[in-house]
């Protein structure tokens, strides 16, 4: 532990000598890297406890937990007991380990930053470090209280006011109200949308305001270049009919379902055929028996990739002459 915590600050110390001797920094990496996985095994091992205990001992106000905390099944040769307890584990473990994770990186990094601010940093993470941390744990997990969180949330509070027995409509109609609010927030991120937020950001970070946002400026413009990256991508691949969007309802999307085509999805025989004949469209025409993967269960980069795919179409069927409805097939997503 000691050999640990002098090497993590001779790094962060920002020191010549360290930069120097390459054995050092590889030495140092690779202990962040087993600093990562412990703490992602620590979160799955507290997640898999608190699942099967019924209790959340983290100050995460998640959605997710609440329909599974309270033990439905006690039966001991009920099979549905055990049943419950593995779906307890699904929900609570794997978010418990992310969300460790996160809040780990992001603790390290901003004690990185305080150390390089101040060579007399003491190394005691501050109550704002943790605070920062926890968020970011948050986000990690779609539990933060974005704006979509909080009005999804309160159009949840409002719709309890109808019950349906003892339980409120909104807690029946809107079951993982931050969640699914959380993970739209990220596809629109993902978006040139967000580039009119990130330039109010950047433009205080030249005034000297909320340098604590520098990090998170670098992170939305990473977040912009992917998003639109992904919807060129599969915008051009649309228009070699590689992925689909949602297919039409009226008979022409009966007649292409009945010809193995699918909603959402990705045609990778057909992709490896145009990868290897040069990108020839001809050879990326559908088949049967082609083997398509659904991309609908990949979010958030799912509406980026739906996006694009609504916009390949569109432009071939300007190209054919038709009219193609892309708002109405954009609300199917």
């Amino acid at each position: 532990m000691r050999k640990e915590k002098d090497l993590y600050w001779a790094f962060v110390g920002i020191d010549n000598k360290v930069f120097k001797g390459n054995a050092k920094r590889e030495r140092f990496i690779q202990w962040e890297f087993m600093k990562a996985l412990k703490d992602f095994r620590e979160g799955w091992q507290e997640g898999t406890r608190d699942a099967l205990l019924g209790i959340n001992t983290t100050n995460i106000a998640t959605d997710k937990y609440n329909s599974v905390r309270r033990q439905v099944f006690k039966g001991k040769f009920n099979p549905l007991t055990y049943m419950e307890k593995a779906t307890k584990i699904a929900l609570g473990a794997p978010d418990r380990a992310f969300y460790k994770l996160a809040s780990g990186q992001e603790l390290l990094q901003l004690i990185k930053a305080a150390k390089k601010a101040d060579p007399n940093f003491n190394g005691i993470p501050t109550p704002e470090m943790l605070e920062l941390a926890h968020l970011e744990g948050l986000k990690a997990t779609f539990q933060d209280d974005s704006l979509t969180a909080q009005a999804a949330s309160q159009i949840k509070k409002g719709l309890n006011y109808a019950k349906i027995g003892d339980v409120g409509f909104g807690d029946v109609a809107m079951t993982y109200t931050k969640t699914v609010a959380n993970i739209l927030t990220r596809a629109v991120e993902m978006t040139p949308l967000k580039l009119v937020g990130t330039g109010i950001d950047l433009i205080r970070h030249f005034k000297g305001e909320e340098l604590v946002k520098r990090g998170k400026i670098t992170e939305d413009i990473a977040n912009v270049t992917l998003g639109t990256s992904l919807i060129a991508l599969s915008a051009a691949l649309a228009n070699a009919g590689i992925i689909t969007g949602s297919l039409p309802a009226q008979e022409e999307g009966a007649n292409r379902r009945a010809e193995g085509e699918q909603n959402f999805s990705i045609n990778m025989s057909a992709l490896s055929r145009f990868v290897y004949s040069g990108g020839n469209k001809e050879a990326a025409k559908s088949r049967k028996g082609d083997k398509l993967i659904s991309y609908g269960w990949a979010q958030p980069i799912a509406i980026p990739l739906a996006i694009g795919a609504e916009m390949g179409k569109q432009k071939n069927a300007k190209l054919n002459g038709e009219q193609a409805d892309t708002l109405e097939q954009m609300l199917q997503i």
